[in-house]
């Protein structure tokens, strides 16, 4: 009976800092590597920073307080489906009725969110 080697996929978070490494999972890999495991590393931190651009993807991560949960709202509808509902209470009420000064209402998320996430 023959076994295959295990093949180990690192994610970095869509919104983690694209201004620094990501020593964890670097290192990671390179210890598995020792042990002749092979691995990657997915880096969609970048990929959604060219996608919405990096002073969007900054505002969210770095300047936006974490009890809005930004990030969540913009990945539901991948897990949950559309729910215009959901959106107008959540925009309106909690994003916008706190925010207004920081995250402009102009921005609507079924424009500017790449298909790689929907």
């Amino acid at each position: 009976m023959s076994f295959n080697k295990p093949r180990v996929a690192f994610v970095y978070a869509p919104f983690g800092a694209i201004d620094k490494p990501a020593l964890g999972i670097s290192l990671l890999k390179s210890a598995l590597g020792r042990q002749g495991i092979a691995c990657d590393i997915h880096y969609f931190n970048i990929r959604l920073a060219h996608e919405l651009g990096v002073q969007l993807c900054d505002l969210i991560a770095n300047n936006m307080p974490p009890s809005l949960l930004v990030g969540e709202w913009l990945f539901a509808p991948s897990l949950t489906g559309e729910n215009a509902h959901a959106d107008y209470a959540y925009l309106h009420e909690v994003l916008w009725g706190e925010n207004k000064d920081t995250f402009p209402p102009e921005v609507d998320r079924r424009f500017w969110m790449p298909a790689w996430i929907t």
